[in-house]
């Protein structure tokens, strides 16, 4: 009987999840609060895609998007089979649709491993890099979902698959390049399986997962790289200020978790990282901005803090301080090999080093990295006090930001 009454709460509690979506959904199709980047990049990227061939497309100065172009070519095709037009309302519904599939791909992946599954579907749900690409008409929820397939292969019941890996890994680039560090995560996976002994199936096994790599290799020919001509300022290269990016995003999102687990900290440890937080904060601090370019960075944390230090300097800088202060410690404890109850510590380890050599970063750029920071604790045993915790605060940050997505914000 208990067991059964634990079942029907866990139901009761994905199905509010699934109202919550629909809910939302609703909310920003009856708004139609046009974004920026999707009435300027978006939305005439797919309208290209939709008159023009792939490879005119690709080649046209009308590519208006620093995206790869696996989105646009896929929803293009999508308009041209259904005879629908590429209007706001369609689009946002096709990104919708498509959250929903991730929340139940999501879910379905987690219930293999992981307690505390429909708890981290809940935080991820409410990120709002999350909610605003799958609410607005954004390309990152693609890269998500190819992500998510590509983390099936590799924890799957069966052998590796390198075949299906390369397909899910070069789907997932050619939909958001900043998935690229899982390209050279699967590459570090194949070297580490090199064997002698087996040289024939390893070649084999290789030659598997290059194969579908053969359209990512046709648009870096093409592009000399993963950006458009247009959007070449999207350069790879190290930015001291991306640290403080990376580090202030990942502590924003385990902010409460961080709260809890640092009084676990010892003093001398805690010292050392204040020290490294309060000299990225002096010194190598992104200035806010709504326009990516070098030195700056926009997300919702970022114009929090700078409106938190036009009111007052020291507030501004103790808050630097201390999201800097959470994600370092967010971050080094998740990748303690210590914590033997962590998984995908190595590929957050290789996304997180590799995100620090994107020299133009904005918070939203990280959402592929946050869930797989959100998986590698998902076998942790949480106390009742942290879930309600990190729950109702990510509840009450992803609502105020769809909040303002779809009522508040207007394009200057």
């Amino acid at each position: 009987m208990q067991v059964n009454q634990v079942q029907r709460f866990r139901y009761f509690r994905f199905s509010l999840l699934v109202c919550v979506l629909i809910l939302f959904g609703v909310i920003s199709l009856i708004t139609l609060n046009i974004q920026y980047d999707e009435l300027n990049h978006h939305i005439p990227t797919t309208v290209l895609f939709l008159n023009s061939d792939p490879i005119t497309a690709l080649l046209s100065s009308e590519y208006a998007s620093a995206n790869t172009p696996f989105p646009y070519l896929m929803n293009s095709l999508f308009l041209t089979v259904t005879n629908l037009e590429p209007s706001l309302l369609t689009l946002r519904l096709i990104n919708i649709i498509l959250g929903l599939g991730f929340i139940l791909l999501f879910l379905k992946f987690l219930n293999r491993f992981a307690p505390n599954n429909l708890f981290i579907v809940l935080l991820f749900f409410f990120y709002p890099y999350f909610l605003k690409t799958t609410f607005a008409y954004f390309m990152a929820i693609y890269g998500l979902v190819f992500l998510l397939l590509y983390l099936f292969v590799l924890k799957g019941k069966k052998e590796f698959s390198e075949l299906k890996g390369g397909v899910t890994v070069s789907l997932g680039v050619l939909s958001q390049q900043f998935l690229i560090p899982v390209l050279g995560y699967q590459f570090i996976r194949q070297f580490f399986t090199f064997s002698y002994h087996d040289l024939k199936g390893w070649l084999t096994g290789l030659l598997k997962f290059l194969l579908p790599g053969v359209p990512l290799l046709i648009v870096f020919l093409l592009w000399d790289g993963f950006t458009h001509l247009n959007y070449k300022k999207h350069a790879v290269g190290f930015e001291m200020t991306s640290i403080a990016t990376m580090l202030v995003s990942i502590g924003m999102a385990f902010l409460p978790f961080a709260i809890f687990k640092v009084r676990n900290l010892g003093w001398k440890n805690a010292t050392f990282l204040l020290v490294i937080a309060i000299i990225l904060t002096q010194w190598f601090f992104p200035v806010w901005t709504n326009a990516p370019q070098l030195g700056h960075t926009s997300g919702i944390t970022f114009n929090a803090l700078h409106k938190l230090s036009l009111i007052s300097p020291y507030l501004g800088f103790l808050g630097k301080v201390c999201f800097i202060f959470m994600g370092l410690f967010t971050l080094l404890r998740i990748l303690n090999p210590n914590n033997k109850m962590y998984e995908f510590r190595s590929l957050a380890l290789v996304m997180a080093v590799a995100f620090l050599f994107n020299e133009v970063s904005s918070e939203r750029h990280y959402v592929s990295l946050i869930l797989v920071l959100f998986l590698t604790v998902s076998k942790e045993v949480f106390s009742r006090s942290l879930k309600i915790a990190w729950v109702s605060y990510a509840a009450l940050v992803g609502s105020v930001y769809f909040y303002y997505l779809n009522f508040i914000y207007r394009i200057a």
